[in-house]
């Protein structure tokens, strides 16, 4: 992803190459959620035993539209915000709004949004964040 942010501002690929890429992305994340699907069945009764851990985990899908929503009305944000806000923008949500309204609707660019800046910095703040608070 960021050699194509690179490619792209530095204007070696062409707007209409990043424009047929869109599909792409799509293709290369539905295997992610293939395997993710195939990985649950089998643990949904380590899921039921969670209890409470997995109930409170849904406050923070709730979050994202408590918090996230009035900040992108603020901000201008209209449609896109169906997909920035449906809950964390993991795979499994970029393709509920697929399916719902095409990846290369406003709510599709909404969740891919999401979903590429939280896989960017999410992984660089996770990954400087479990070092410093396993010293804590």
């Amino acid at each position: 992803m960021i050699l194509g942010m690179i490619s792209y501002f530095a204007k070696i690929t062409k707007t209409e190459q990043s424009i047929n890429a869109e599909g792409m992305v799509l293709l290369a994340v539905l295997p992610l959620i293939a395997k993710l699907g195939m990985m649950i069945g089998p643990s949904l009764s380590k899921i039921a035993s969670m209890g409470w851990a997995l109930a409170l985990q849904e406050f923070g899908h709730i979050g994202t539209i408590i918090l996230a929503l009035p900040i992108g009305i603020l901000l201008g944000f209209r449609k896109e915000l169906i997909g920035m806000t449906h809950s964390i923008g993991r795979e499994a949500n970029v393709s509920l709004i697929a399916e719902k309204y095409g990846i290369d609707s406003d709510e599709g660019r909404g969740v891919m949004t999401v979903y590429v800046v939280g896989t960017l910095f999410g992984t660089i703040f996770y990954g400087l964040m479990v070092p410093i608070f396993t010293v804590i």
